[in-house]
């Protein structure tokens, strides 16, 4: 795959006005977004409005209207595309789950099958498939109906853990225990000092895997079930096998 340079300028710009972004924490039916403050026009809630941004483009291939069509088999979105969804989604969002996975493949401390510029988009569109950019993620892979090969190959992470319940999870955590990372993420901080929860959650689980934050859903975030899958784990090391211990150390 390849990443351009200008899309890691892009979402490291993303980053630093995300920075800027307050808001409540806590998971919920719709990704726990509610009306987002701070998040500037097209900001909404997982109810079927979207945030802003003029959504993916190039989709006049018929495939984008009819998935199911056998024809559909072998098309496939190009990764410059795919890299355009996943700018206007990490610059809109950039602490969000699928983000930091972009990061790490663009900085080459992940590398696999799972680096691919369509899982990525996928990872983030699972996470939260009503932002502006997973426009083409949703019409080409949303439905089961769906032949094209591009999205099941390899697809978004199994079970891939989504952003709010990492944070709800974080949060229950150092509500028992004081670990590294609490004094970005705990109950009642924002966006703007939990600027990376996969890390956070990912040295937590990694030191506690038998945890119920950390075991699969209802119950749990899944991050111990997805690096679980050994495909995953060779890709994202620093998530699954070796995670960084956040700088914010136990409060």
């Amino acid at each position: 795959m390849r990443l351009c340079a200008a899309l890691l300028l892009l979402c490291l710009a993303g980053q630093a006005l995300g920075m800027g972004v307050d808001m409540p924490m806590g998971g919920s039916d719709d990704g726990g977004m509610g009306d987002m403050p701070g998040m500037g026009e097209g900001a909404t809630s997982g109810s079927g409005r979207t945030m802003g941004g003029a959504g993916s483009g190039n989709m006049t291939a018929p495939c984008y209207a009819d998935p199911s069509n056998p024809d559909c088999a072998a098309f496939a979105r190009s990764d410059e595309d795919w890299q355009m969804d996943i700018e206007m989604l990490c610059e809109a969002m950039p602490f969000m789950i699928g983000c930091t996975l972009v990061e790490q493949c663009m900085h080459g401390t992940a590398s696999g099958e799972y680096c691919e510029a369509a899982s990525l988009a996928g990872n983030l569109c699972a996470d939260m498939p009503k932002m502006k950019g997973c426009e083409a993620w949703n019409a080409l892979c949303g439905a089961n109906t769906s032949v094209v090969e591009q999205c099941a190959a390899p697809g978004p992470i199994p079970g891939v853990v989504t952003t709010f319940a990492a944070k709800s999870g974080i949060e229950s955590l150092c509500s028992t225990h004081c670990m590294d990372g609490c004094g970005d993420c705990e109950q009642g901080k924002t966006w703007n000092t939990c600027t990376n929860p996969l890390e956070v959650l990912a040295r937590m689980c990694y030191e506690m895997p038998d945890m119920p934050e950390c075991l699969g859903a209802p119950s749990g975030t899944g991050m111990t079930t997805m690096c679980q899958d050994a495909a995953v784990a060779a890709t994202f090391p620093l998530v699954c096998t070796n995670p960084p211990v956040p700088a914010a150390k136990c409060p």
